[in-house]
């Protein structure tokens, strides 16, 4: 009503008599007219509905809103946990779960790749494979727990001691590799030699005994496009 009386110009301080002159106005009609239209309410009443209805409005947006936020907010921590599950299965499924080196699997997506990329820029490429010596032996003396340590110890070192932009991995039982871009035969050689001579001066003591291995290594370079070659 009030909106109404605004639009036909009406000032403020005459809009309540006016609705109450058209409640009582109403009021007289119906009964000259025989009807019941129940008792009308005042100006006041009437603003005090409305308002009462648009805080219940209001009131009930913001529930629904709040309500809105709560499930986007849980349904972003759902799909951050998909995410954090998928990195991890992953991780699991290319890392070897006694060195915590790249696995057998993650070597051989590595390698075809760094020859593929090797003759496509026509750079040198190191492939270096490892054997624990006499770990059979090893194993028959000490015991396969001593040797899962050493394994674990050689894989730390072998970390330790390749270059950033080469890939150590373990390839299997007592095997290891490490592929090495950008390395031709002498650079290869000697990181190599730092990989032996670093593995060798290592001590791991288990049960009160103080153990070391040795290992030896191999190494083939391919030099880009010179030659074609795969990983078999």
């Amino acid at each position: 009503a009030e909106a109404a009386l605004a639009r036909v110009g009406l000032p403020p301080e005459r809009r309540q008599p006016l609705a109450d002159e058209v409640a009582e106005g109403v009021g007289e009609a119906a009964e000259v007219l025989g009807m019941k239209v129940g008792v009308q309410p005042s100006y006041e009443e009437i603003t005090a509905m409305a308002s009462q209805g648009l805080v219940a409005i209001s009131m009930d947006l913001q529930e629904q809103t709040a309500r809105l936020q709560r499930t986007l907010d849980e349904q972003q921590r759902m799909t951050q946990r998909l995410n954090d599950l998928n990195e991890e299965l992953e991780e699991r499924a290319t890392t070897d779960g006694l060195t915590k080196l790249p696995n057998r699997r993650a070597f051989d997506d590595v390698l075809e790749r760094e020859i593929a990329r090797s003759q496509r820029e026509s750079h040198p490429l190191t492939l270096c494979m490892l054997d624990v010596d006499h770990f059979k032996l090893f194993n028959d003396t000490y015991g396969h727990q001593a040797g899962d340590l050493m394994l674990q110890q050689v894989g730390e070192v072998m970390n330790e001691s390749v270059r950033q932009a080469d890939f150590p991995a373990r390839y299997g039982g007592e095997e290891f590799s490490v592929i090495m871009p950008f390395i031709d035969g002498p650079k290869a050689r000697f990181g190599a030699e730092r990989i032996r001579k670093n593995i060798e001066s290592m001590r791991v003591t288990y049960k009160g005994r103080v153990l070391k291995v040795t290992v030896s290594i191999g190494c083939a370079t391919c030099a880009g496009q010179s030659v074609a070659f795969s990983p078999e």
